[in-house]
C-alpha cells in the first residue's frame, strides 16, 4: 500500500531530485522557520531547480500545483519558502539570492483554482452588470460562489492570496455588509405559543423545568424553544420583552444547573422505585414527561466525586437506595457485553483488536477500547469490570497488543521490503502504525518503552532512533 501524499517535500524526495544530504540548520532552534522541510534542502538546489522552471517558462511565478518532470512538487515548496519568509529568522543571503533570480515573497501566484474563480466572477458581472455576490450564491452547476469568493477576500493576508483579492477589488467585488442579528422573538404573535405552552405546563406539573425533548399536547416543541431562548439570551439576541415575560414565569434563562434541587429529584426517584422496585435507573430512561432521568442520575453520580458535595444530600438518596458508586448497565453496555462473549466464543479469547469490525458493520474493537479508557470518567465502572471478568486485558488507550503491532510490522516489510515506515502510514488492518512507532521512540527517549516489544521490532530492522529536522539524530 502506497502511503498519502503530503504537500511537503520529504528528506528522501529532496535527495532523490537534487542528489544531495540534508542540509544543517540555518535559522535559531526555537524559530519556526528551522522546522519546516526548507531547511532540509540547500539553497543551490532549491535555486536549480527554479532556473530550470524559469529557462522552461520565462519567469519563477510556480503555481501552486505545479510538479516538475520527476514529480517534485516545486509549486508547494515555493510556498513554504514564502511561508517561511515570514519568520525574523529567515536568512537575508537567502532572501537576496532569490530575490536576484526573480522569485517574489510578497505575492502568492494565482493557481488554477484562483484563475476558475475570477472566470466565474467575471461571467456573473457579464450577467447581471454588478459583483454584489452573497454569500449564499451558488451557480447553476453547483458551483459554491459565493463562499469561496468569501473565503478567498477573508484569509487573503493570512494565506498569502494578495494578489487574488486584488484581482476580485478591480473586478469591482464588494464585501457584503455583516447582518444585523436581530431580537430573538421580537414579534409577539411568535411570543404567545410559547407563554401560553409554558403557562400550561406550569399549571399541570406545579413546575417550569421543562425538559428539552417535551412536545407539548398542541404539538409545540416547548423544550426546543425554551433551550434556544437560553442561547439566544447568552448571545444577548433575546427580546427584552420576551425574557421579562419567561422570567414573570420562573423560567430561568441561565445555564440549566446541573444539580436540580434535592426535593425535584427526590420525587422523580421515588416515583420510579414505586414503578420499578428500585433506583437503578438505566441511562437511557425517561419518564412519561419525556425527562431523561438516566442521564440525570448519571449527573448526580458524576456531581457526587466533587469534594464539595453535599453530605446531607448523600446521604438522604443513600438512604433512598440510590447507588453512588456504580453505574447501572444500559442497553447499549449490555448489547456490548453479548458481543464480547460472542467474540470470545468464535476466537477463544478477548484481545479485541481496536480495527475489529463484526460482519454487520458493529465496530466492536473500537467501542471496547474506548470505554476501557474512559470507564472511570464516564461513571461506568462496572461494565469494564464485567469486561475484565470476561477476559478483556485492562490496557492503555495507546497501548496495543504486541502480537498486533509486530504483525503489523512484518506484513509491512513484506509488502515493501526495508523501506522506512513513513509517518503517515497506515496498516491494510487500521493500524496508524508510523504514529505508532514515533510515539513509542518517543516514550524510549523517556525509558518507557516496552523493552520485550522493542527487541522484537529491532530484529525485525525498526529503528527507535529519532532524527531531527536538521539531519542530527537522537539516540533512544
Amino acid at each position: 500500500m502506497m502511503a498519502s501524499r503530503s504537500n511537503k517535500p520529504s528528506t528522501n524526495q529532496l535527495e532523490k531530485h537534487s542528489n544531495v544530504k540534508a542540509a544543517p540548520n540555518m535559522a535559531s532552534p526555537k524559530s519556526p522557520y528551522s522546522s519546516l522541510d526548507v531547511q532540509r534542502s540547500k539553497l543551490d538546489d532549491f535555486v536549480d531547480l527554479l532556473k530550470a522552471y524559469k529557462l522552461k517558462h520565462g519567469h519563477c511565478d510556480v503555481p501552486i500545483g505545479y510538479r516538475d518532470d520527476n514529480g517534485y512538487a516545486l509549486g508547494s515548496r515555493c510556498h513554504q519558502e514564502r511561508r517561511a519568509s515570514r519568520d525574523p529568522g529567515y536568512p537575508k543571503a537567502r532572501r537576496s539570492e532569490l530575490s536576484a533570480l526573480g522569485f517574489r515573497f510578497d505575492v502568492r501566484v494565482l493557481d488554477p483554482t484562483g484563475e476558475i474563480l475570477l472566470q466565474r466572477v467575471a461571467q456573473f458581472k457579464a450577467e447581471r452588470g454588478h459583483c454584489k455576490i452573497g454569500k449564499k450564491y451558488v451557480c447553476d452547476d453547483g458551483f459554491t460562489l459565493g463562499v469561496r469568493v468569501s473565503y478567498y477576500m477573508r484569509r487573503a493576508d493570512k494565506s498569502g492570496r494578495n494578489v487574488m483579492r486584488d484581482e476580485l477589488l478591480r473586478l469591482g467585488f464588494q464585501r457584503q455588509a455583516p447582518a444585523v442579528k436581530s431580537d430573538y422573538y421580537a414579534d409577539p404573535e411568535q411570543q404567545k405559543p410559547v407563554l401560553d405552552a409554558v403557562k400550561a405546563f406550569k399549571k399541570e406539573h406545579g413546575h417550569v423545568d421543562v425538559a428539552a425533548r417535551y412536545i407539548d399536547p398542541n404539538g409545540l416543541k416547548l423544550g426546543t424553544r425554551l433551550t434556544e431562548a437560553r442561547v439566544a439570551h447568552k448571545a444577548g439576541r433575546l427580546s427584552p420583552v420576551f425574557r421579562e415575560a419567561l422570567e414573570q414565569l420562573g423560567v430561568s434563562l441561565a445555564s440549566r444547573d446541573l444539580v436540580m434541587p434535592l426535593n425535584d429529584f427526590v420525587v422523580l426517584l421515588k416515583a420510579y422505585k414505586q414503578k420499578h422496585g428500585d433506583c437503578d435507573v438505566p441511562h437511557a430512561y425517561r419518564d412519561e414527561n419525556g425527562y431523561a432521568l438516566g442521564n440525570r442520575c448519571y449527573v448526580e453520580r458524576r456531581n457526587a466525586r466533587k469534594p464539595d458535595y453535599p453530605q446531607a444530600r448523600r446521604s438522604e438518596l443513600s438512604e433512598m437506595g440510590f447507588s453512588f458508586d456504580v453505574t447501572v448497565i444500559d442497553p447499549e453496555g449490555e448489547v456490548l457485553l453479548q458481543r464480547v462473549v460472542q467474540f470470545k466464543a468464535e476466537h477463544g479469547h478477548c484481545s479485541i483488536p481496536s480495527s475489529y469490525v463484526c460482519d454487520d458493520g458493529f465496530t466492536l474493537g473500537n467501542r471496547v477500547r474506548n470505554l476501557m479508557r474512559k470507564a472511570e470518567h464516564s461513571g461506568r465502572q462496572a461494565l469494564r469490570n464485567q469486561l475484565i471478568e470476561l477476559g478483556v486485558p485492562p490496557m492503555k488507550a495507546h497501548k496495543r497488543a504486541a502480537e498486533e503491532i509486530v504483525r503489523a510490522v512484518i506484513d509491512y516489510k513484506q509488502a515493501h521490503g526495508s523501506r522506512k515506515i513513513e509517518l503517515r502510514y497506515r496498516s491494510p488492518g487500521g493500524i496508524a502504525l508510523g504514529m505508532w512507532l514515533y510515539r513509542e521512540r518517543v516514550r524510549a527517549l523517556k525509558g518507557e518503552e516496552d523493552r520485550e516489544l522493542r527487541v522484537r521490532l529491532e530484529a525485525l530492522g525498526v529503528s527507535y532512533d529519532i532524527v531531527n529536522p536538521d539531519g542530527s539524530v537522537r539516540k533512544a
